[in-house]
């Protein structure tokens, strides 16, 4: 909970765009098409959230752009909330999904705040009780009316000191991220030459070397 000089504070309320801005700047890879774009999907939030780099000819459809310090909400089928703290490596061709909602902090080190609020129950169940659609499995909401979504608002320091603290806790998660997408490439790079013989395996473990000598 955040308190800062009485409870008072507390009970402040304002629409969400107060602390984030919602960015939706479309870009269209097919048109680089030789062009890796570090692309943030559906399917590679949920594969472990690690973005895929996708050559633009193989990205039939425009999507958003990802700025530095976002967090990405997804609008399809919010009864299974998707919140991502992007890793963005490279912002000058990082995309995502337009199933995605980006918001962009109101001061870039609010994101941890803004992504613990995008995750919080009341946030959430608010964004699932604006969701409609022709079928259960294909609901979405409109990213304009979460932008206003009414959210409490703590004060600029309390936030602040909030992000701080969280801040370190999600750059080690990030950082393990990172190093668990670093290690699935080598795997995936090297099974296939380990299965085809192409790269040998050494049979002699340290342990039979140890005991030869």
């Amino acid at each position: 909970a955040f308190s800062y000089q009485g409870e008072a504070l507390l009970k402040r309320v304002g629409p969400l765009a107060e602390v984030a801005t919602l960015k939706t700047k479309m870009v269209q890879p097919k048109e680089s098409p030789e062009t890796l774009w570090e692309h943030f999907s559906i399917p590679a939030y949920d594969a472990g959230e690690r973005p895929v780099d996708d050559e633009g000819a193989s990205i039939k459809s425009g999507k958003y752009c990802v700025p530095v310090a976002s967090v990405l909400a997804s609008k399809l089928n919010p009864r299974f909330p998707r919140v991502w703290l992007p890793d963005v490596s490279r912002p000058d061709v990082a995309i995502c999904s337009t199933e995605f909602m980006p918001f962009v902090p109101r001061r870039p080190e609010w994101q941890p705040f803004l992504y613990s609020m995008m995750w919080s129950a009341p946030v959430q169940q608010a964004i699932q009780s604006h969701a409609s659609g022709t079928t259960p499995s294909r609901q979405r909401v409109r990213p304009k009316i979460i932008a206003q979504l009414p959210v409490v608002l703590p004060p600029d320091e309390e936030i602040s000191r909030f992000s701080a603290i969280a801040g370190e806790w999600e750059a080690q998660r990030l950082l393990n991220l990172r190093e668990s997408r670093q290690l699935a490439e080598t795997r995936d790079y090297l099974l296939p030459k380990l299965l085809s013989g192409e790269v040998p395996v050494n049979a002699a473990s340290p342990r039979a070397e140890t005991e030869a000598e």
